[in-house]
């Protein structure tokens, strides 16, 4: 019997191990892949506002940043010649003094004129866009997209709020940053390498964030850690 303990023993000592590599895999090694890049950023849906007519910025009560409701006055413009959605602006200014309104409520993100400025039919007075409803646009190498499928999780880190947020991918190839120019299907970086832009959408309550604000976000594409 006493030669058998031996192999008993290797027996126990190979179990154990066994054992406790699977414990360390379970317990300690991440059982997760990701996907890391701190190409991306905030942005959100710009709701670009055109002078109704040609003529002149008579006034302009809105800057970048500035809060406004839908059909707050953005500005008026003495008309030169005018289409048909011109407003007039009321018994007490001029005939040919029309009111440009905010179609939306948000806050100005873009103001392209100025008092005095001479326009023409449909140039763009300024773009709205509405602080609720925010994303992150974050641009993933090509050689990696295949991993990538709507509903993973992602970690989205904003270094100029100090936050990281729980997001959610949403769209894939055909997201695109509104505030910068348009980046459908596939992009070309700086390094050249191809990237194809992917939406992220989290739950910012509480917290400030404005369009254009730098993201370090990695994406899970096989597990997610708690």
């Amino acid at each position: 019997m006493k030669k058998f303990r031996p192999v008993l023993l290797f027996i126990g000592i190979v179990v154990l191990a066994l054992v406790g590599f699977l414990g360390y895999r379970y317990w300690y090694q991440p059982t997760f892949v990701f996907y890391s890049t701190n190409d991306a950023s905030v942005t959100g849906s710009l709701v670009r506002v055109a002078a109704p007519g040609s003529g002149q910025i008579n006034n302009l009560f809105v800057d970048v940043g500035t809060r406004v409701n839908e059909g707050d006055v953005l500005a008026t413009i003495k008309v030169i010649s005018a289409g048909p959605s011109v407003v007039s602006s009321g018994p007490y200014v001029p005939r040919l003094l029309a009111r440009v309104t905010s179609p939306i409520s948000g806050t100005v993100a873009v103001r392209n004129v100025s008092v005095g400025d001479t326009i023409a039919a449909g140039t763009s007075l300024v773009s709205i866009v509405d602080l609720q409803h925010l994303w992150v646009v974050v641009n993933v190498d090509e050689s990696r997209v295949a991993e990538v499928r709507s509903g993973q999780a992602a970690d989205v880190d904003i270094a100029d709020v100090n936050r990281v947020f729980r997001g959610t991918v949403t769209d894939i190839g055909s997201a695109t940053n509104n505030l910068a120019a348009p980046t459908l299907s596939l992009t070309t970086s700086s390094n050249t390498n191809q990237t194809v832009p992917v939406k992220i959408v989290f739950d910012y309550s509480g917290v400030r964030l404005v369009p254009g604000m730098s993201a370090t976000v990695t994406i899970y594409t096989h597990g997610t850690p708690e």
